[in-house]
């Protein structure tokens, strides 16, 4: 397993690019990592997000904070698959590219 730290941002941004159909195998792999990195009732509560109306969420940046999470490798390359697929679209945001470097340096 790796362990990653995420901020609020890094799992919005893994939510979104996560598959909505494909193989069972791949939206198993994708399940998976929704269970793992999905804001919590009480998470949303202390971190004060809101939907912002165009589909993205909003929070108090004062509140914000990283989590750590273990990841197996099957989660760490459905991610990067998900992030090349952004990048050959040309739809990588300024946003993120922190999580872009994170996964770098993770071995496959």
């Amino acid at each position: 397993m790796t362990q990653l730290e995420l901020t609020i941002t890094d799992r919005a941004i893994i939510v979104s690019l996560l598959p909505q159909r494909g193989g069972k195998i791949k939206m198993l792999v994708a399940k998976s990592i929704m269970d793992l990195i999905e804001f919590s009732l009480s998470e949303i509560q202390q971190f004060e997000m809101k939907d912002s109306g165009d589909g993205l969420i909003t929070w108090n940046p004062a509140k914000s904070q990283a989590f750590q999470f273990d990841f197996y490798q099957d989660q760490i390359d459905l991610i990067k698959e998900c992030l090349a697929d952004a990048d050959k679209r040309e739809a990588i945001t300024r946003e993120m590219l922190p999580l872009i470097t994170k996964l770098e340096t993770v071995k496959n």
